[in-house]
């Protein structure tokens, strides 16, 4: 049996793992959206690119979505244990990653028309410092961090 189901089979708290599914669900569906869009553009097939990446986009806000509610997730349960046991660097880590994910998120919502529920879509100018956000959040996660040795 794979180690990942048998890990949720015998895990207590189930949340943060459906959180997880839930999202790698949304990021596939935008992937296949995305290249079904792609194709469409350059007339490999004979669909409309427009309908694809709206379609894709709403599942890149599904997805960010339940990033973002693991994040919170996970912020509440650092927050939740006793003074002594808190990790402030672990709590900012997590607050600079939602701070990230809603640049993602803004950026999806745009795309899939989600914006025009409360009016109007968001400028260019905007896009453009949410991705450069939600890059930077993302480029940060991926430095390697020095190992201190006791």
């Amino acid at each position: 049996m794979n180690k990942k189901l048998q890990d949720f089979i015998w895990a207590k708290d189930k949340l943060p793992i459906v959180f997880d599914i839930l999202q790698r669900i949304g990021f596939f569906f935008y992937w296949l959206f995305d290249n079904i869009q792609m194709l469409s553009t350059i007339k490999f097939l004979s669909a409309d690119p427009a309908f694809y990446l709206k379609l894709g986009s709403l599942f890149w806000f599904l997805g960010g979505l339940f990033a973002i509610a693991r994040l919170i997730y996970d912020l509440i349960e650092e927050l939740s244990k006793k003074p002594q046991e808190k990790n402030d660097k672990t709590i900012v880590k997590i607050l600079i990653d939602i701070f990230g994910r809603f640049g993602d998120l803004l950026i999806a919502a745009n795309g899939s028309g989600l914006m025009l529920l409360i009016g109007k879509p968001l400028n260019d100018g905007v896009l453009g410092i949410c991705g450069l956000i939600a890059s930077l959040v993302t480029l940060s996660n991926m430095v390697p961090k020095p190992v201190l040795s006791k």
